[in-house]
């Protein structure tokens, strides 16, 4: 079937990329690790992925995960899982996650303090909010990781599998969110067309990969600002 993916252009003054709506509550390191990496290099004290290729492929799932046998859980809601082609699915096989209504939940049933997932065909209406039992405590949009990769040609396209090389206009990334100041139980994954795989949850021990951009405080009307500026654009994508 035909599926709309909207891309936001690039705002002239970048007043976005990692945002922090209440600094006082997290503070947030964020990396990217090298091109072609499909998972986190850091390091943890306990720490578990949920890969998808064992989920039935269908559009607004809701499902538990175990994150392979650890003991943190998680609640994935809203969700679309979609067998691998140009666009995810981390070593080109298996299936990946992406947004059904334009976002969806993963809640998880206990504290941690690091979140990673392999980003696939980024594009800048990609975001992520980080809740602390119900509380905003980092939002991030993909504006400091684009243009952190921008320039080096080893992150464009599909680096998997039969479909490396395809879809080179855009990034692939892994890319790991450190909270340095506190906990988090709740992501919420927003944008349009946010394929996603490799989601890892945990508790880290040692950071890895390149930092995008330090966390910087920014208002809610600064927010609205920004997000006013983004201009849309559309590209068709066969599923």
């Amino acid at each position: 079937m035909r599926h709309l993916k909207k891309r936001a252009l690039l705002p002239v003054i970048a007043v976005l990329g990692t945002m922090s709506m209440n600094p006082a509550q997290a503070a947030f390191d964020i990396s990217v690790e090298a091109a072609g990496v499909l998972n986190s290099t850091a390091s943890f004290s306990s720490s578990g992925v949920e890969t998808f290729d064992s989920r039935s492929s269908g559009n607004n799932q809701i499902f538990t995960s175990n994150f392979g046998g650890t003991g943190i859980s998680g609640t994935f809601s809203g969700v679309n899982i979609v067998p691998a082609n140009q666009y995810g699915g981390a070593g080109g096989t298996g299936k990946y996650a992406t947004d059904g209504a334009g976002s969806f939940t993963v809640t998880l049933n206990s504290d941690v303090t690091y979140f990673g997932l392999w980003i696939s065909a980024l594009n800048s209406t990609n975001n992520l909010s980080f809740y602390s039992n119900g509380v905003l405590v980092e939002q991030f949009t993909p504006i400091d990781l684009i243009n952190l990769v921008s320039g080096q040609p080893a992150y464009y396209g599909n680096p998997s599998g039969t479909y490396a090389g395809q879809d080179g206009n855009e990034p692939f990334a892994f890319t790991n969110f450190y909270d340095t100041t506190g906990t988090f139980n709740q992501i919420v994954v927003s944008g349009f067309g946010f394929e996603s795989d490799n989601y890892t949850v945990g508790t880290f021990t040692a950071t890895a990969g390149t930092i995008v951009g330090a966390p910087e405080p920014i208002s809610i009307a600064l927010l609205g600002t920004g997000l006013a500026g983004l201009g849309i654009a559309k590209r068709r994508k066969s599923r």
